[in-house]
């Protein structure tokens, strides 16, 4: 290990009030580097959300401290989220476990990244079940690191913005008027609720699932399995956790839930809303349905939350349906995003 620093395990519940202080300063570096866009919440919002668990995946984390000065400032990150065999999604993905690791940016090049790295191999060797660890990355920088670990890259995506002034409202509501077409000549429903209704939280997960998945999603091993437990958790982390979580639906004739569309807005950052997934059953497309659903929610988050400024989303680049909407709908590339796969025992083989 780097002889000026030493890795410390941080558990929120245990840790001193100075501990989880130097935690958020840390943490508000990290943030403004990464999405400088969104601005940072509330420390006491953070604190409050750092006590929500998920019971289906075990959290690990450690940091990398100087042992220089009084402070003792973080240096780096690495937080490592397992699925636990209570996961409704065990079977398909419990051997996938994703990372977060981050480092001081003036702390780069001096070793510490691969330090963490080698406190997380070895904790994978306490979970036998763990065979990749899912990290994503938007900057050269960490392309470069993963890269150098022999990682896999697995998916290219694009993190975009829309500037709500540069909104033409008048295609908008264009697209909503579809809305009016399918209600008239085909009996189509539009409902909006927040936490999933338990009266169709079975046949929305479904096709939440058969949804997401429809997208490419180049060759990562990780496949999208939402179950009715995955929503309850959802509405417990976010809105438990003083988030807005806002869905759209499309109902056929039939009673058939056909499309959806969903966005996520944090109080504590006022001026930008996150649109999450937008989908339509491959049965009920080619209608005008999914620029119904956007334009809608999109009139929506205006009236709702007339403080939102910016609206972000992410898109694989493969995915030209939805990049060819979001580009008509002023949507603005701002950053990439790059997935990579690390197989755990070819890194511990490298890091021996």
């Amino acid at each position: 290990m780097h002889q000026d620093c030493e890795i410390v395990p941080f558990e929120h519940s245990l840790a001193s009030e100075d501990l989880i202080e130097r935690y958020h300063d840390f943490d508000d570096i990290i943030g403004l580097e990464l999405k400088p866009h969104e601005g940072l919440t509330s420390r006491d919002f953070r604190r409050k959300n750092l006590q929500i668990t998920n019971p289906n995946v075990d959290v690990y984390t450690w940091l990398i401290m100087s042992k220089d000065g009084i402070s003792r400032p973080i240096l780096g990150r690495a937080i490592l989220r397992v699925k636990n065999s209570q996961s409704p999604t065990y079977k398909q993905n419990g051997h996938i476990a994703r990372l977060s690791l981050n480092v001081l940016h003036e702390n780069r090049r001096m070793n510490l990244g691969s330090i963490l790295l080698d406190e997380v191999v070895k904790k994978t060797g306490e979970i036998p079940f763990v065979k990749l660890l899912m990290v994503s990355s938007n900057n050269e920088m960490g392309w470069g690191f993963c890269e150098s670990k022999e990682a896999k890259l697995a998916l290219e995506q694009t993190v975009s913005v829309l500037d709500v002034s540069n909104v033409d409202w008048e295609l908008m509501t264009d697209w909503r008027k579809q809305q009016e077409v399918l209600a008239e000549n085909e009996n189509v429903e539009f409902v909006f609720f927040e936490a999933v209704p338990e009266e169709i939280i079975e046949e929305y997960a479904s096709l939440y699932t058969e949804t997401i998945n429809q997208q490419p999603l180049g060759t990562l091993q990780f496949r999208n399995v939402i179950t009715p437990d995955t929503l309850r958790n959802r509405a417990k982390v976010w809105i438990g956790g003083g988030m807005k979580w806002h869905t759209l639906i499309s109902k056929e004739k039939n009673g058939k839930i056909s499309g959806l569309s969903e966005f996520l807005y944090n109080p504590e950052q006022p001026k930008i809303v996150h649109q999450l997934l937008t989908g339509v059953k491959q049965e009920y497309r080619k209608r005008g349905l999914g620029k119904a659903l956007k334009a809608e929610l999109l009139h929506f988050m205006k009236d709702k939350y007339p403080k939102a400024k910016f609206v972000s989303t992410s898109n694989t680049i493969t995915n030209e349906a939805m990049l060819s909407i979001n580009t008509r709908m002023n949507f603005k590339i701002i950053s990439p995003l790059r997935y990579y796969e690390f197989e755990v025992e070819k890194l511990r083989k490298a890091l021996n």
